[in-house]
């Protein structure tokens, strides 16, 4: 049982067929955090909750698929920190993962320019000043203003 700060009581009621100790149960209520936000971010990123599906099957196979693609953005963005060079940038999050990968599906924009897109706004994400422009940069022509970092 937990009471919050405005005096309201917040519990879970368990039951078990077998003697079950204290610490597991603890254990299994505080996964339900985790839980939680791993389907927000399924339905966030993913898709998750966009289904329009009658039938258990294909209720199923749909989730099943979206796990799936939520995992597979997970290992590459989780793969990208491991090699990633403290270059000023943010880390690679799902929403930037999944962004990348469409545009080498759908071939929307050539790979080196989504790239250069993509670290651009990770710096501009990473740098406190970047929202702020000076008299200075405003004075530069327009396409050198935004200009993408290098490799």
């Amino acid at each position: 049982m937990r009471r919050g700060s405005d005096g309201q009581l917040a519990y879970y009621l368990c039951w078990s067929a077998a003697p079950v100790p204290l610490l597991h149960l603890v254990t299994v209520a505080g996964s339900r955090w985790s839980v939680e936000e791993a389907f927000q971010t399924g339905k966030g990123q993913i898709g998750l909750d966009q289904y329009q599906c009658r039938g258990w099957t294909a209720w199923h196979r749909l989730t099943l698929l979206a796990m799936i693609a939520l995992a597979v953005l997970t290992v590459v963005a989780i793969a990208e920190r491991a090699t990633a060079r403290s270059d000023g940038l943010i880390d690679l999050t799902l929403a930037e993962t999944r962004r990348l990968i469409n545009t080498a599906i759908h071939k929307t924009v050539p790979a080196d320019l989504a790239m250069a897109w993509s670290r651009w706004r990770r710096w501009h994400q990473a740098s406190p000043s970047a929202g702020t422009t000076s008299a200075a940069t405003s004075l530069l022509p327009a396409h050198k203003r935004y200009m993408p970092l290098p490799y």
